[in-house]
């Protein structure tokens, strides 16, 4: 049985925001990421499940994760898409939604709950192959999962502009991070509760690793960054 209790999996808070800037973010993304952003496409590999060990703790996206519930965890795939999971050894298909982040374990594609392995009689063999469809919304597929430095937030918006004019002449941001020519500084409106909030932010990136590099620069320099997630339009 391999239900991820004796695995290493790395839990953090839920830093998921959805961009106001979508469209300039899209434009800009090829010139600032390494890597391409990619939409959720048909995916096969192989698939484990976790559960005792981790119920009642927070997952990703902020939810308590329930070893009964028809969820999942997925490495980059948007949190919140609904995917049809197929075992190939016995046809059975179930649907999960993607509320986590995972598995770090070899190259599997996908932690599952308890539930749902069960379902697909993965939980006796702890593993097994399968097919991963990402199902659209109203119409629309699934979005595009980037990363981004965050450096402020403020809740006034001209005073979040005022400082990514400022943040944007630092020297790192001119390519002393990643090589490249430069950084994009955007402010991403959204909500907190009752109140909008502006925050400052740096990208986007395709992989968690190249935000990671330049939060890493801006923290020596004993400035706070933060790397969150971002989901854009599908492409």
């Amino acid at each position: 049985m391999d239900d991820g209790t004796h695995r290493v999996r790395t839990r953090t808070g839920a830093q998921v925001a959805t961009s106001c800037a979508v469209a300039m973010l899209l434009a800009l993304a090829g010139g600032c990421a390494t890597q391409s952003l990619k939409t959720p496409t048909t995916q096969r590999g192989i698939a484990s499940w976790y559960g005792p060990g981790f119920h009642g703790q927070a997952t990703t996206s902020g939810e308590t994760y329930d070893q009964y519930g028809m969820t999942a965890a997925h490495r980059t795939w948007p949190l919140g898409t609904r995917v049809r999971v197929t075992n190939e050894q016995n046809g059975r298909s179930v649907i999960v939604r993607i509320n986590d982040r995972g598995p770090f374990v070899g190259d599997r594609i996908l932690d599952l709950s308890y539930a749902a392995a069960s379902q697909l009689d993965l939980v006796q063999g702890g593993t097994g192959l399968v097919t991963l469809e990402p199902l659209s919304e109203n119409g629309r597929p699934p979005g595009v999962v980037a990363f981004a430095v965050q450096v402020a937030a403020f809740g006034d918006q001209a005073r979040a502009d005022a400082y990514k004019q400022r943040f944007g002449t630092l020297a790192e941001l001119r390519g002393g991070s990643l090589r490249q020519p430069s950084e994009n500084v955007y402010v991403a409106t959204g909500a907190d509760g009752t109140r909008t909030v502006y925050r400052v932010r740096v990208g986007p990136y395709a992989q968690r690793d190249e935000a990671e590099l330049l939060a890493s620069s801006l923290e020596r320099r004993g400035m706070k960054a933060i790397v969150v997630e971002e989901v854009l339009a599908s492409r």
